[in-house]
């Protein structure tokens, strides 16, 4: 099946919101980047440099562990209980497993339960998930001058489902900024941060390099994410 799904008018939210045409195989993506950018993370003896738009690295990886552990709760149906950690790191790394065990339950996807938006499929929880870390995985990789080895078809259909959230529930000011410009030859992932509010920096990471395709970064993906595909990264 493609990834490509037209975004009709009059669809009910879930339709608009899922752009993906499997939300499953979209987190594998995330998780395995997340992992690969962990593994980076951990060969470097000082994290507290990096920072990036007002987000310290240890932050951010908070961050995301709190948003897996949140969104893993919903997928199983208990209270979120945030989590109390002093590694950031390694807890990041149990809460994607966890949501990861969460998100492949037989039969979640298509479940309709409880979530902060309402009664929704799981797919939902899995899109907004994908979308929340598509654009993380960029962040954190930019704090290193690092680049992300996502498929073209992930962080488009993550910013078409973004556009969808916001024309449904309004863009909130206090969790993006005005949508900013991106270099003509920028990534995808990375027109995908200028869209959410990211200042771009003047980094060769975020760009596409001349000749490079699709095809290419893929390859590159599989031979500099450190982590085969088959198994967890973490």
């Amino acid at each position: 099946m493609s990834h490509w799904r037209s975004i009709i008018p009059g669809m009910d939210f879930a339709d608009r919101f899922v752009t993906v045409a499997d939300p499953l195989a979209a987190f594998e993506q995330t998780y395995f980047e997340l992992g690969a950018l962990a593994v980076l993370a951990a060969s470097y003896p000082d994290l507290t440099a990096f920072s990036l738009a007002g987000w310290r690295f240890q932050d951010l990886q908070r961050h995301v562990t709190e948003l897996l552990h949140e969104y893993a709760a919903v997928a199983e149906g208990v209270e979120y209980s945030p989590p109390i950690h002093v590694e950031w790191g390694l807890a990041m790394a149990t809460a994607a497993n966890r949501a990861r065990t969460a998100f492949r339950r037989r039969g979640y996807v298509a479940e309709r339960a409880p979530t902060p938006i309402g009664i929704q499929p799981g797919s939902v929880v899995v899109q907004h998930v994908v979308n929340e870390l598509t654009v993380h995985c960029w962040d954190l990789a930019t704090m290193m001058n690092r680049r992300n080895f996502f498929p073209d078809w992930l962080p488009e259909r993550c910013q078409l489902s973004w556009q969808a959230f916001f024309d449904t529930y309004g863009r909130p000011a206090h969790n993006f900024d005005p949508e900013q410009p991106a270099p003509p030859d920028a990534t995808p992932t990375t027109r995908l941060a200028a869209y959410l509010g990211r200042k771009i920096p003047d980094l060769p990471v975020v760009l596409i390099r001349p000749g490079e395709t699709p095809e290419v970064r893929n390859l590159l993906y599989q031979k500099l994410g450190r982590v085969p595909r088959s198994r967890s990264p973490f």
